[in-house]
């Protein structure tokens, strides 16, 4: 059994470099104290000073967002299509009913990443989401432009339109750039949860 790097429900390495240094966050102890003392480490790369980034950086930052939008497209497919299984289920079996879909997204290092290794999961970063109706207008696939930088005048990315999962990696996590852009391979996992009819006791 794969070993798992953090628990919880952002799961992610905290592996961060600066120059020639590295820190390879491994006792939340010694973490606290660090960041305490380099409070730099919080975030090296934010979404506020992205002109640190170089252009092909900055270039593979857009091809991933076209990457998750395709994904997310993807995903809203799968989500409807488990959705309707799952009703014809309980139109079969009458005591069921469905309540939701929920989706687990997982974000891994790249194969090639100083840090891979191969008795571990690489997990940089899992997010949970739940769906409970085949129509959402808000989110995933909703269209709409999610980039929190279209105000930021002059800035490199102020035109680009990004998803809604390009924005929760870079603005909901504590993901540095640095990370986003070690990410080599996401998955997308199904559970669906339903309820029983409600039983009269009396």
């Amino acid at each position: 059994m794969k070993k798992k790097l953090k628990e919880g429900k952002y799961k992610m390495s905290m592996f961060m470099e600066k120059g020639n240094i590295k820190y390879n966050f491994s006792d939340p102890l010694e973490d606290l104290k660090r960041i305490r003392k380099t409070k730099e480490l919080k975030k090296i790369k934010s979404i506020h000073n992205i002109w640190l980034l170089t252009d092909e950086e900055i270039h593979k930052i857009r091809l991933l967002n076209v990457f998750l939008t395709g994904f997310e497209k993807e995903l809203k497919t799968n989500v409807v299509q488990v959705m309707q299984n799952s009703k014809e289920y309980c139109h079969i079996h009458k005591d069921l009913i469905f309540d939701e879909v929920e989706v687990t997204i997982g974000f891994y290092l790249d194969k090639n990443d100083p840090e891979y290794l191969e008795d571990m999961d690489n997990v940089i970063l899992e997010i949970h989401d739940y769906f409970y109706d085949e129509t959402w207008d808000y989110g995933i696939v909703d269209n709409n432009c999610h980039n929190v930088l279209v105000n930021k005048e002059g800035h490199v990315m102020e035109q680009d339109k990004h998803c809604r999962l390009m924005h929760v990696l870079y603005d909901d996590t504590n993901l540095s750039w640095d990370e986003i852009l070690r990410i080599g391979a996401i998955t997308m996992e199904y559970q669906v949860l339903y309820k029983t009819q409600f039983t009269k006791i009396f």
